[in-house]
């Protein structure tokens, strides 16, 4: 111990007065022989007082008390240069490296507490642009979801129903238009039955007013053949006939005029049909004009179907690599974060191995404080058994 302390010869000379002393014959002071006890740094790793500084160390009260002992001792007559001096000398300097590593260990600790105070900040900094990050992510699908999709599914559905009505009114017009074409060839037969039978009802009527006006002829011929032949009582006769030959054929004129009539009035019926007919036929051709909008505007429609469907699937996409953009910037981020949080820990890991050497070195040293006292309490009460032996 004294070799460690002061070296090989300070050890030799401190042993010899040690060898000389003999057997006290009182006890020495107690006040003297035994040092007040210092406590151990561990007990209380934060002391009331401020650290010492390395430039202006504080000498804590067991130095000063020894200080006190050794200036009594001095004004006694014994040389500064003993092993007590030195052993305080070097006692003060270990005093001075402890309140050294105890500075030291502060200002480890809040230099510690700093950065751990600054890494909570960065970690909640972090974890708010990762909550910002996750917010923008729900944005994007709710507007991938709610916003971009249903309006162009609501488009092509509004597309897709009216295509399906237009094709229900083109069935409708072309069901119709087969009807009216049904009802025109059902007219036109109707039609030339009916004229046939005018044409027949004519032949006849024609025939019986040529029969009628041959037998008027011949009844004037046998009438003037019979004023010639007969007397005037066969000319009433004749007369008679005559008359009931005109009513014959006032009758045949009457009813051929009404013939006439029941002709004009076909006529007029199938002016009718023929109006009818033509109205029919502007409305086919109306009708085919529609069909032929609605099959422009259904392939207009099924371009615009295309087109948005297109538009749709150009829009999935780039949400889609929006959202995996932003995935991969969370993830780098998220990795990032985790890699800086290992890089604390391990310095943390090595802050605290760190302090555990300075606690480790401080207990080392409070034994080697004790050690001291109970040397300096040694060499105390050989000094005064020594005085009291020289007196």
């Amino acid at each position: 111990m004294w070799t460690v302390l002061f070296g090989e010869n300070e050890g030799e000379e401190a042993a010899q007065p040690r060898g000389a002393v003999k057997t006290p014959a009182a006890a020495p002071s107690p006040q003297h022989s035994t040092p007040p006890v210092t406590p151990s740094p561990l007990e209380d790793p934060r002391p009331s007082t401020p650290p010492p500084q390395p430039n202006k160390p504080q000498p804590p009260a067991q130095s000063r008390h020894v200080g006190v002992t050794m200036d009594a001792k001095g004004k006694s007559g014994e040389s500064e240069d003993t092993p007590m001096s030195m052993l305080l000398k070097r006692l003060n300097l270990l005093m001075l490296k402890v309140g050294e590593h105890e500075f030291e260990k502060k200002t480890l600790v809040d230099q510690m507490e700093k950065e751990r105070k600054l890494l909570t900040v960065q970690i909640k900094e972090l974890e708010k642009q990762i909550e910002d990050l996750k917010d923008q992510n729900v944005q994007l699908q709710y507007k991938i979801e709610y916003t971009s999709e249903p309006m162009l599914m609501e488009r092509v559905q509004d597309i897709t129903d009216m295509r399906d009505a237009l094709a229900a009114v083109k069935k409708q017009l072309e069901a119709e238009l087969q009807d009216k074409e049904k009802e025109l060839r059902e007219s036109k037969t109707s039609l030339a039955a009916k004229d046939k039978e005018l044409s027949a009802l004519r032949e006849e009527y024609e025939k019986q007013i040529d029969d009628l006006t041959a037998e008027r002829e011949a009844a004037k011929e046998e009438a003037a053949n019979a004023v010639r032949v007969a007397s005037d009582a066969a000319s009433e006769k004749y007369e008679e006939q005559l008359k009931e030959k005109d009513e014959a054929l006032q009758l045949v004129t009457d009813l051929k005029e009404t013939l006439e009539v029941s002709l004009a009035e076909k006529e007029q019926v199938l002016i009718e049909k023929d109006q009818a007919l033509n109205e029919a036929e502007a409305a086919t051709a109306e009708v085919q004009r529609s069909l032929a909008e609605v099959q422009v505007q259904g392939e207009a429609d099924a371009k615009a179907i295309e087109q948005l469907q297109q538009e749709l699937e150009q829009v999935a996409r780039e949400h889609e690599q929006k959202l995996q953009q932003l995935k991969d910037e969370e993830q780098r981020k998220l990795d990032a974060l985790e890699k800086h949080a290992q890089e604390q820990e391990s310095i943390s890991a090595e802050k605290t191995q760190e302090l555990e050497d300075y606690k480790h070195d401080c207990v080392e040293l409070w034994k080697i404080n004790e050690d001291l006292k109970q040397q300096i309490a040694l060499t105390s009460a050989e000094t005064m058994l020594k005085q009291a032996e020289l007196r």
